[in-house]
């Protein structure tokens, strides 16, 4: 039954994805599934994250140098779950999301879009790319319909 659920979701993505792209409201910057010609740029925003949580929280974090292997990033792009803000050919920021089906005796069985990470370069924070991932992610719930009933981040 999983396997039939990210199935629907994958197709729904895809066509999704071949009838239009998200701009935003300022018609500058493009949010589109991540190519493997995006990793070094997503390395570099997800390394200043990182960063960040190392200088915030060093009991838990440490230094990488890369956040994702360029196999795993071709993962998550096979499986539609990566995706970058575009700017003037630029990537300036990124979502990695997850699918997943709640199943345990302590919850309510449920599909849901799980957040893995959302990140900004530093040189556009401020500009509401933030906010035009969650009206992406608002969108991408609506396309799946009554598949999803709660979305996480």
């Amino acid at each position: 039954l999983k396997n039939l659920w990210l199935s629907r979701g994958h197709i729904i993505i895809f066509i999704w994805h071949s009838l239009r792209m998200l701009y935003s409201k300022r018609g500058q910057e493009m949010i589109r599934t991540a190519t493997i010609k995006d990793y070094n740029q997503i390395n570099e925003i997800m390394n200043q994250v990182q960063a960040l949580h190392v200088n915030f929280r060093p009991d838990i974090y440490q230094p990488a140098t890369n956040f994702l292997e360029e196999e795993e990033l071709q993962n998550l792009i096979d499986e539609n779950l990566i995706y970058v803000s575009e700017l003037d050919g630029s990537v300036v920021g990124v979502l990695i999301i997850m699918f997943r089906h709640i199943d345990a005796l302590t919850h309510v069985t449920r599909d849901v879009i799980f957040v893995d990470a959302m990140a900004v370069d530093e040189k556009y924070r401020g500009r509401g790319i933030g906010h035009e991932f969650f009206e992406f992610l608002k969108e991408l719930n609506i396309y799946f319909g009554n598949l999803l009933n709660r979305l996480f981040l």
